[in-house]
């Protein structure tokens, strides 16, 4: 729904309201923390980018590199995968959500350091587990590859930049809600939840025989 910039518009199902703060400040409030994000993410996709065409080159010629463990096809694939739903298609979507309860709620954005902190943090554990996958120390879970300490890192990482999210939508202007923000928040408190479940069940203690593959498929399919 576009909307204008005065501060005197009306809001959803006809409400006035008249304090609402310019968007240029809303904007400039979360320009930085949302710029590393999205540079982050485009950073990581071009890096995934390099690694999804080696492992196609490597489907088709697998004696390409064949004498670099680090670079077998069983490695490179995990990493392009995780690359791109870690690195790149997480950042990218936790930085639109924000801009939007930003956007939406009329407030500037809520704890811009710690996103930052949080930020920094995720890619450091997109990094290390990068390296892991790579070393031959993959947990063997399709889109859950990264060893259980660094989906632990991912996991507390994404909390504090959850705690900004849901602060920022707490605190917001404007009081009546869109049904994006619903879903939003919904996803901020859903995506902890799957990858937690998922790594005690199936990395801290795992579960034995089948269940391994349904907690596998439940969490892929939460993912999207």
């Amino acid at each position: 729904m576009m909307r204008s910039n005065n501060p005197t518009d009306s809001g959803p199902a006809g409400s006035t309201a008249t304090s609402f703060l310019p968007m240029e400040r809303i904007d400039a409030s979360c320009r930085g923390p949302l710029m590393f994000l999205f540079t982050a993410a485009l950073l990581w996709l071009g890096v995934g980018s390099v690694f999804a065409v080696l492992s196609s080159i490597k489907m088709h010629a697998p004696g390409m590199l064949a004498n670099i463990d680090w670079l077998t096809y069983g490695r490179v694939r995990p990493v392009a995968v995780d690359i791109f739903l870690y690195g790149f298609l997480s950042q990218a979507g936790i930085a639109a959500a924000i801009w939007i309860l930003c956007r939406l709620g009329r407030t500037p954005l809520v704890g811009g350091g710690a996103l930052v902190v949080g930020a920094l943090f995720w890619n450091l554990g997109v990094l290390l587990g990068v390296f892991s996958i790579l070393a031959g120390s993959s947990s063997g879970y399709e889109w859950l590859e990264f060893p259980r300490y660094v989906t632990a890192a991912l996991f507390f990482s994404y909390l504090v930049m959850g705690v900004s999210a849901v602060l920022t939508f707490a605190f917001r202007q404007q009081k009546e809600t869109y049904a994006s923000q619903w879903f939003i928040l919904a996803a901020l408190f859903v995506f902890p939840w799957l990858i937690s479940t998922a790594g005690l069940l199936l990395q801290v203690s795992p579960v034995r025989g089948s269940a391994q593959a349904a907690i596998n498929y439940w969490y892929m399919n939460g993912f999207l």
